[in-house]
């Protein structure tokens, strides 16, 4: 899910930042989960500003799927102002989900 040594290597190897940033993910990020699905569902805009912005810190954190996710995400929208597959929206939600607890194990030294 993460790729540490990926992160490291964009941020010089400073421990001390790529930990502030993974805390700052967590904190801007823990809840989405719960929401995106509405917010996609509802067709509100809100949703694709939320996958736009995932997708521009996740590449930074070593998040790589998720990465993935939100850019084929962002992508699709771009060309056609919106997606039709809620699979990948599971997908991003589960991926998300999964990145943030393995913040927290890495926050916690585990």
């Amino acid at each position: 899910m993460i790729d540490q040594e990926i992160a490291l290597s964009m941020l010089m190897h400073n421990e001390r930042i790529y930990h502030n940033l993974l805390k700052r993910f967590y904190d801007s990020y823990k809840d989405y989960p719960k929401t995106l699905k509405d917010l996609y569902l509802n067709e509100d805009k809100e949703f694709y500003r939320i996958v736009h912005n995932i997708k521009g810190i996740s590449l930074n954190l070593g998040a790589c799927k998720l990465f993935e996710i939100s850019d084929l995400i962002n992508k699709s929208y771009k060309e056609n102002s919106k997606i039709d597959n809620i699979e990948i929206v599971d997908e991003l939600i589960i991926e998300l989900k999964l990145v943030n607890d393995e913040i927290i194990e890495i926050i916690n030294g585990r």
